[in-house]
């Protein structure tokens, strides 16, 4: 028979067989169970993976058609600018050749609209009468 001693030292060899075990049956599962649910999450995480990309290419295209609507806007505004800033020096130029003279407010909006005009290429019929009725002493 066993004493006291030996039945306690048999009795945690035993449980430590026993954790042992377990520990390496936990291992081996655990790693199983993370395998099997990387191979179960795989399809949707490259459908995750697969979508980024196309959202990618919607978001670039998207840009593009966006970058180009707004080159167009751009012009156009700058066109009608343009217009709208000869239609204030033609108005003011038709004024003097009538004999009206322009006023000092509107000899400086006529200055900052002519400075504008030139320096985003307006074209010369407007350059010469102007330049006359500056030597003339009008503008």
């Amino acid at each position: 028979m066993l004493n006291g001693t030996q039945l306690i030292v048999n009795l945690l060899t035993i449980i430590g067989m026993m954790v042992a075990g377990f520990g390496f049956l936990y291992s081996k599962m655990k790693g199983f169970i993370e395998k099997t649910i990387e191979n179960m999450l795989k399809p949707v995480t490259d459908s995750i993976a697969d979508l980024g990309s196309r959202i990618d290419k919607v978001d670039n295209s998207m840009n593009e058609r966006l970058d180009h609507v707004d080159d167009e806007i751009s012009k156009r505004l700058n066109k009608v600018d343009m217009q709208a800033c000869k239609n204030f020096l033609v108005r003011c130029m038709a004024d003097l050749e009538r004999g009206d003279a322009l006023g000092e407010v509107e000899k400086e909006r006529f200055k900052e609209q002519y400075d504008y005009y030139i320096n985003h290429d307006g074209n010369s019929y407007i350059k010469d009468k102007v330049e006359k009725y500056k030597a003339e002493g009008k503008l």
